[in-house]
Formats: structure tokens, C-alpha cells, sequence
């Protein structure tokens, strides 16, 4: 999807996605965009299965989120997993206002798609990745809860930041690394944001000695 999607103040109400079968590497309202305009519109009694993804979009480019409201949804999937945007890709801007994601709860699925199970769950957005220029405004987040995480044996002989196990009611993972464990370029401005402390938050084992 690239162009603008004006939900004018409307509900979608009872949206259920099922794409547990793994074909689809994100799945959300919409899969996928590239320079897409979501705003104005709300989203309850949302149920979204697949392998990433979250309520909203799954993972996208260059994206605008203005005065998207998520509530009481469910969300499962095996990694980058969120309320609102499973992931912000790299080398583009993306701004983030005025949205808020209330009462989602976040599964783990058992690994079958992908090779990393549990890591980066959030409320809002699950990873937002390098070398990108952010702009995240004005939103709230609030009663988030989590299942279904692994333990840290999951992790135990994985020496890369590609296998951190994050999970946070708001962001899991905020600027993401190369393959060599070394951060690129990145600006992220974060501005009267409201998040509330949620049942079930889990942290695990961190790589954070990779870091310069």
C-alpha cells in the first residue's frame, strides 16, 4: 500500500487475520507499504495470527500514523509483534502522533516461520530499524500484557543482537543493528509519549556487551 488511508473517524470492529501457516512474512489490516498515510481511524476486537505483524500494518517505509486508535485486541506471532506496527524498516522517515493503543495482549507463537521466537513484542511498535530519522508524538499506551515468551535457554549460544530478547509496553526495540553488531546512522525524537506500566513484563538475556 502507498497512498493514503483516511478512515475519517470510523470503527473497524471485530477484524480477524489468520496467517499462522507462514506465508506471509507480515501480516496486520495491511501487510506491507511504502510511503503509506494511515490516520483517523479505529480499530477494537482485533484478532491478528501470523509470523510478525501487528493490529494495524505489519512493516513499512517512509510511513505517517496520525490519530490511530487500537483497543482491546489480540495479537500472536513469532517475533516483532505489536499493537499498532510490527516494524519501521531501515534508510527511510517515519513519524508516529497521536495514537493510542489500549488493552493488547501480546503471544508468542512457537517457532515454526522464523528462527527467533519472542523477541521484540511491544505495544506500539515492535522494532524500528537503522539508519532511519523517527518522529514519535503525542501517544499513549496503555494496558499491554504479554504470554507465551521464552525462557532465556532459547537464547543460550546465540551471540548476535539479532536474538535479544525484548519485550516493553511501548517500544521492544528502538534503532536496529547490522549483522556485525555495530549501529548505523540514526535520529529518533520521542515527545510527550504517555505509557503506563502493564501486568507481565518480561525481560530475558541482552547482548549488550556488543555494543560500542
Amino acid at each position: 500500500f502507498d497512498g493514503t488511508f483516511d478512515g475519517k473517524g470510523y470503527t473497524i470492529s471485530n477484524l480477524t487475520i489468520d496467517e499462522s501457516d507462514g506465508k506471509t512474512a507480515w501480516s496486520g489490516l495491511v501487510s506491507y507499504s511504502v510511503g503509506g498515510t494511515f490516520k483517523n481511524v479505529n480499530i477494537t476486537n482485533a484478532v491478528v495470527t501470523g509470523v510478525r505483524g501487528a493490529v494495524l500494518l505489519g512493516n513499512g517505509y517512509g510511513l505517517t500514523i496520525d490519530d490511530v486508535t487500537i483497543t482491546d485486541a489480540t495479537v500472536t506471532g513469532e517475533q516483532k509483534v505489536a499493537g499498532l506496527l510490527g516494524m519501521a524498516a531501515e534508510g527511510s522517515t517515519h513519524v508516529i502522533t497521536n495514537c493510542e493503543v489500549k488493552n493488547v495482549q501480546l503471544k508468542a507463537a512457537p517457532t515454526k516461520h522464523s528462527d527467533v521466537q519472542g523477541a521484540s513484542f511491544a505495544g506500539l511498535v515492535a522494532f524500528i530499524s537503522r539508519d532511519n530519522n523517527v518522529t514519535i508524538t503525542g501517544n499513549t499506551v496503555s494496558g499491554i500484557s504479554f504470554s507465551g515468551l521464552l525462557q532465556e535457554s532459547f537464547y543460550t549460544g546465540k551471540a548476535t543482537l539479532f536474538y535479544q530478547y525484548l519485550s516493553h509496553p511501548f517500544i521492544a526495540a528502538l534503532i536496529g543493528t547490522t549483522s556485525s553488531g555495530t549501529y548505523d546512522s540514526c535520529t529518533a525524537t520521542l515527545n510527550n509519549n504517555s505509557v503506563e506500566q502493564t501486568e507481565g513484563l518480561l525481560t530475558g538475556p541482552t547482548t549488550n556487551d556488543y555494543m560500542a
